[in-house]
């Protein structure tokens, strides 16, 4: 196996061993789980970095939304947060802009190079 393809299958055996670990333990707060995919996918890509390879856009904007909503998630108790954050929802909304944004600004800069 090229180091490549180590690479690759890194984030989704990291992903699998954090989702067993998470349904053995299930009375965590709320947040945990996002916040662990989220510096899974940030820490993947460092390795990619430091190894000398591309980062990778998407999951670099996924890690850090669910970075950042798994610790909205699990403050919320303690600072009595002004709002009720819906971490699942606002990460598939994240995740679909993200998508889209990533297949369509390619695209327009494309067409911005040809004019």
């Amino acid at each position: 196996m090229r180091n490549g393809e180590r690479l690759a299958s890194l984030p989704w055996a990291l992903l699998l061993i954090w989702w067993g670990v998470l349904e053995i333990f299930p009375g965590r707060p709320a947040g945990v789980g996002v916040l662990g995919v989220g510096l899974i996918l940030l820490g993947v890509n460092a390795v990619r970095v430091l190894r000398g390879g591309a980062l990778c856009r998407f999951s670099v904007v996924i890690g850090a939304v669910m970075l950042v909503l798994g610790a909205l998630s699990l403050v919320q108790p303690i600072l009595d947060l002004p709002f009720n954050l819906q971490t699942f929802p606002a990460l598939l909304i994240a995740c679909g802009v993200t998508m889209l944004a990533l297949e369509v600004l390619p695209l327009s800069r494309l067409h911005a190079k040809t004019r």
